[in-house]
């Protein structure tokens, strides 16, 4: 790709359009064959992303690496990990509800057991004793049936 033949390594993302590059500095001494930091005519603002500078604005750039952008942007969109960042900023408003409404879920709960813990309570002892007496039936039941058929042979 011909766009990491033109491109710098520097200590940190220019943050400002009037951010000088100063060689050996924070602008590392070029390779063979890649830009030298001296010649870097046109400055815009930048963000760290991945550990590539890339413009705040694309409107900054001139037009023809403004497709270049477009292009870069469009090849990353459409890799898997570009479709993984992609599927989760789309579903991010689902999830930032989601967490809301968690919040929302368990003052509600709070509430409704401060104010029914008594009843609910209650209600879970009868429920198991039944279920205690259900079972003590059906083992009597069984253990019955289990004698029938032992003095039937």
């Amino acid at each position: 790709m011909s766009i990491f033949k033109s491109g710098l390594c520097v200590k940190g993302c220019p943050d400002k359009a009037t951010y000088k590059f100063v060689e050996g500095t924070n602008c590392k001494t070029p390779s063979k064959g890649s830009a030298k930091c001296s010649k870097i005519t046109k400055m815009y603002s930048t963000i760290n992303v991945g550990d590539y500078c890339l413009p705040t604005k694309v409107s900054d750039l001139p037009k023809n690496d403004q497709k270049g952008y477009y292009a870069v942007k469009k090849n990353f969109l459409n890799s898997k990990a570009g479709s993984f960042f992609m599927d989760m900023y789309l579903s991010s408003r689902a999830i930032y509800i989601s967490m809301a409404m968690s919040i929302v879920y368990s003052v509600i709960f709070i509430y409704l057991m401060s104010w029914f813990a008594e009843i609910i309570a209650w209600c879970c002892i009868v429920l198991v004793q039944i279920g205690l007496i259900g079972m003590a039936a059906a083992c009597f039941m069984c253990r019955k049936l289990s004698i029938k058929e032992v003095e039937s042979t």
